[in-house]
């Protein structure tokens, strides 16, 4: 077995991990997390788990922030704030425990990264910020996002399809 093999085999084995545990926890509606042996089998410590939990958030975060970017449809801040929302509906458990999480010391530089992006996809940020002004611009998005009453907004579906008629 080479290493990339080995690699990409304990990939998958912490993203079915992960899976399982995220299912678990849409199932329970916990918000913590329960370190078991079949989680020490594939993460070094709960730590780790909570960064990776962290990584699936930012991943699907990322990817939607981009996808509102290219279509460009509303502004900056409007897209970064639905994007938000919408992936906190599509991943409520991992929401809830890195909520839970918040101030864990394994997640304040993620977090720090991600509330950076949020603020620079925003427009309320520019890369060449101070990373710590950038966050808390972004921070304060989110904590924003969280106060304000969910909006009946298009589908995402619905957005594409007259970005496609427009062009």
């Amino acid at each position: 077995m080479t290493a990339t093999t080995t690699g990409w085999a304990a990939f998958h084995r912490r993203a079915t991990a992960l899976d399982v545990l995220i299912a678990d926890l849409d199932r329970t509606g916990a918000s913590d997390l329960t370190w078991t042996d079949e989680l020490a089998a594939v993460f070094t410590s709960r730590d780790d788990l909570l960064v990776a939990l962290h990584d699936k958030w930012t991943r699907r975060l990322q990817g939607r922030i981009d996808t509102a970017a290219e279509l460009d449809l509303e502004p900056a801040a409007v897209a970064v704030a639905d994007a938000w929302r919408q992936v906190a509906a599509e991943l409520p458990a991992v929401r809830r425990v890195l909520d839970t999480h918040a101030q864990h010391p394994a997640l304040r530089r993620h977090e720090q990264h991600e509330h950076r992006l949020i603020a620079v996809a925003a427009e309320l940020a520019a890369m060449v910020d101070p990373v710590e002004w950038a966050a808390a611009r972004g921070a304060r998005l989110v904590d924003d996002v969280r106060l304000s009453a969910p909006q009946p907004r298009q589908g995402f579906g619905d957005r594409l399809r007259a970005a496609v008629r427009i062009a």
